[in-house]
């Protein structure tokens, strides 16, 4: 199961953390095996999870890092059950407080004890103010891949991303029930976890599609950020050869 840790900057609107522990509870346990008959296996690796080798290209200064970046060659996919991950906590001091330069003010910050691995999802909350009210933007690293997805709540899987530039990104319902309408994920497989942004509102099964373009814009906007992908992926980006 997954509970709750804490929480600060605390704001009124915590739903999008409470069903982030929804979720992971459902798609992370569910079955009293033994720990052994959740050992990772063969099936259970994706197909991509080779690290990108260690670039000794330097950025140019006189053109914006993402243009640089070889994104095809970032590496790809972990095992969900994988407790030596060193799962991607995106909520940070150093990235909220980089987050608010960027125009996303976090106001909820909730990791999540993941207790059936005995990992922490972490998730963090910006309200857009600039929108209708129950509008929220959520940042999340979490150690549930898309094939554990598919396995378990096949029909939260919404498709491929196709319109993002992201490789590997895909779109999710990031509610068990599907019954809110109220948010679309779009998120990606890295070796430290599912990295994604979650967009909130109030719920309206037409706005689905909104959702996703809104949650899409901020996660596009985050993978071409140096900052974020040097947290993410450390010193070892691929760039492209010039």
């Amino acid at each position: 199961m997954t509970t709750p840790r804490r929480h600060h900057r605390a704001h009124p609107t915590l739903r999008p953390a409470l069903g982030a522990a929804l979720l992971s509870s459902t798609l992370l346990s569910g079955c009293a095996a033994s720990p052994a008959d959740h050992a990772a296996t063969a099936d259970d690796v994706p197909a991509a999870t080779a690290a990108a080798p260690r670039t000794t290209a330097t950025p140019r200064p006189d053109i914006p890092f993402h243009e640089q970046v070889d994104y095809e060659r970032l590496p790809q996919g972990f095992v969900w059950n994988d407790t030596t991950m060193d799962l991607f906590n995106p909520c940070t001091d150093d990235l909220v407080a980089h987050y608010e330069e960027l125009g996303l003010e976090i106001f909820t910050y909730a990791p999540v004890d993941v207790d059936f691995i005995s990992d922490v999802s972490w998730s963090c909350i910006a309200v857009d103010f600039d929108r209708d009210i129950g509008e929220n933007t959520q940042v999340l690293g979490e150690p549930i891949s898309r094939e554990r997805i598919l396995e378990r709540l096949p029909e939260n899987f919404l498709g491929d991303a196709t319109d993002s530039w992201v490789p590997g990104a895909y779109y999710l319902d990031y509610d068990w029930t599907r019954t809110q309408h109220d948010n679309c994920q779009i998120a990606v497989d890295t070796p430290r976890g599912r990295v994604g942004v979650t967009h909130y509102g109030i719920p309206d099964a037409s706005r689905r599609s909104e959702h996703c373009q809104l949650a899409k814009t901020t996660f596009e906007m985050l993978f071409q950020d140096e900052v974020f992908l040097r947290a993410l992926y450390g010193d070892n980006i691929p760039l492209k050869h010039r």
